[in-house]
């Protein structure tokens, strides 16, 4: 039976990425992955045009995209396989730490819960995936040390959460889980065996360091990236777009304090029970007849009725359930570490885990959300912290019945809310992950595949992809590969299916985003105009429709420099306008 069990949620970890409805070729994200796929492209050609505190991502985006030329795997595909492999190896290592301390039937079911997380954000390889995959490879190195007084396996984890800063640069943050050590120390009291710790952290961190070093010299230039660090520090305290340092850290409290208030409503509902045991009953059962009747209202339309409508908001939102996930993070943390019969073992590791799952965010503008990527160490310890809650609680209930016709112990209300608050967050959670499939049966416009080669198997809406491969048909006809190029309306994946290398430099072909400012945009394109060979050296220039319905400033900068340096439009479609200095083609 055991062997059943292990077996049945095995296949179903497999089999959650990989479902037909997971949305792989549903479509395509031309902003954020056209982001991350240029960089991908040209940063082993041109370094200068991708964001370098991503740095290390886009040496192994660039490596995998090499690989999948060769095996003949489309790029995008090959991205999204990329992305489900990282995410099973990170399952896998979970497991493999938690059956080492504190094996638990719960390990399973908590680890097919952290793969349908995962698939509430991108199905895609992308910073914060190989994030995930070297800071939690380094936790693991980390935990083990600790447990198993390894010490050179501190070595490990430093370089590996070393690599992840490099993964991307705010990640060094993540070095704060280190306290773990000090927790150890106080633990031990040995000063001999904590120096040797700190050294071969020291150690681990200096050869990942000089590692990077050695990657900067021979792609872009050390001082090149540390500059464009600085700059990143710069922005962080100047964005509008949300990346601002303060912003980052309150919306990740904003979020836990939202998930807290959450459960202290549950615990009122408990409280109440507890104080009028006489009402245990009435709100046991009056909570599922509640459930029941929302679900049969919510098809029939009861959502829409007004003040009905409120409490299907906030039921009905997957972000409160991410919210109660990352308050339940704090909570179970703490009742783990006050538990005299947990082992030293289990409350090292969620500790260490916790503390990883707090930090990673900071860094990212999509507050809580970002748990989808470090659940797969987090959600183990409280699927077995609850577990144990309960069984202590049946347990308990046991011994106080006397009899069969008793009215039940106020602890099986506790334990019908705990069932009740899991079912709820793992429905909306699922359903979340559908995110892309339900869009794509909501829409109704005709659909076609591409045919373009770094597109195969993908599809998408017929008036999307026929104006996109006219135009990306058309640039690659057009002028020589060696052609740079400038786009406008969020559509940086040109670049990437083109094979023309972002013009504006710092921004990966992106220039919405809050990476470049409109002027440094304009001085940019001042420079190709006093450049010395004219003709080579101006930029092609593609607008969106969207970016010229909008004209934001930026794209006003680069519609005067069109103007000014009589720029003629050389391609235009419905969706599409292209504009070069001269008319050459091959």
């Amino acid at each position: 039976m055991k062997r059943t069990y292990k077996f049945f949620w095995i296949i179903l970890i497999a089999l959650i990425p990989l479902l037909p409805s997971s949305g792989w070729n549903f479509s395509i994200d031309v902003s954020d992955v056209g982001f991350n796929m240029n960089q991908y492209r040209f940063c082993f050609t041109d370094m200068d045009s991708t964001y370098l505190p991503l740095f290390l991502t886009n040496i192994l985006g660039g490596c995998l995209l090499k690989v999948f030329g060769i095996l003949h795997i489309p790029a995008y595909i090959g991205m999204e396989t990329a992305w489900a492999a990282v995410c099973f190896y990170l399952c896998f290592l979970s497991y493999r730490l938690y059956v080492r301390y504190r094996e638990d039937a719960l390990i399973l079911p908590a680890l097919a819960f952290a793969m349908v997380l995962a698939k509430c954000n991108f199905h895609f390889f992308i910073y914060n995936t190989a994030v995930a995959f070297m800071a939690l490879t380094g936790l693991y190195f980390l935990i083990r040390a600790v447990n198993d007084k390894k010490s050179g396996m501190l070595f490990f984890a430093s370089a590996f959460f070393m690599l992840a800063a490099f993964c991307k640069i705010s990640s060094i943050l993540q070095f704060a889980v280190f306290i773990v050590l000090f927790y150890d120390f106080y633990r031990k009291k040995d000063v001999a065996y904590f120096v040797r710790q700190v050294l071969w952290c020291v150690v681990g961190v200096l050869s990942s360091f000089a590692s990077g070093l050695f990657l900067m010299y021979k792609t872009c230039g050390i001082g090149t990236y540390f500059q464009m660090v600085a700059d990143m520090f710069f922005y962080a305290g100047n964005s509008n777009d949300g990346h601002t340092i303060g912003n980052m850290v309150v919306i990740n409290f904003k979020g836990t304090v939202r998930g807290i208030l959450l459960l202290a409503v549950l615990y009122v509902i408990y409280l109440v029970a507890k104080k009028v045991k006489s009402l245990a009953l009435f709100i046991g059962y009056g909570m599922i007849a509640m459930a029941v009747l929302l679900l049969a209202g919510a098809v029939f339309g009861a959502d829409q009725i007004a003040g009905l409508s409120v409490l299907y908001r906030v039921l009905g939102d997957y972000l409160n359930a991410v919210a109660v996930i990352k308050a339940m993070l704090y909570v179970c943390v703490v009742l783990i570490l006050k538990d005299k019969e947990a082992s030293e073992e289990f409350k090292t590791l969620a500790f260490a885990s916790g503390m990883l799952a707090v930090l990673m965010p900071i860094g990212s503008n999509v507050g809580i959300t970002h748990l989808c990527n470090e659940a797969f160490f987090v959600l183990p310890y409280i699927a077995i912290c609850i577990g144990d809650r309960m069984k202590k609680a049946k347990r308990q209930t046991e011994e106080t019945v006397e009899t069969e016709h008793k009215l039940p112990d106020v602890r099986n209300t506790g334990r019908l809310l705990t069932v009740i608050c899991a079912i709820w967050c793992v429905g909306l959670t699922v359903s979340q992950s559908f995110y892309m499939t339900k869009a794509y049966l909501k829409d109704q416009e005709p659909k076609q595949q591409f045919t373009l080669d770094e597109l195969r198997g993908i599809r998408y809406d017929t008036d999307i992809v026929q104006p996109m491969e006219e135009v990306v048909n058309f640039i690659k006809s057009y002028g020589s590969e060696s052609d740079k190029m400038v786009t406008c309306g969020a559509i940086p994946i040109l670049h990437y299916l083109t094979g023309r290398a972002p013009y504006i430099t710092g921004c990966g072909g992106w220039i919405e985003t809050d990476y470049i400012t409109a002027e440094e945009i304009e001085q940019q394109l001042e420079e190709s105009v006093s450049s010395g060979s004219e003709q080579e050296a101006m930029p092609l220039v593609v607008f969106n429709k969207t970016a010229l319905d909008e004209q934001s400033e930026k794209t006003n900068v680069v519609l005067i420099f069109v103007k000014e340096n009589f720029y003629q439009q050389v391609f235009a479609n419905g969706e599409y306008e292209v504009y070069a200095k001269d008319k050459k083609s091959n």
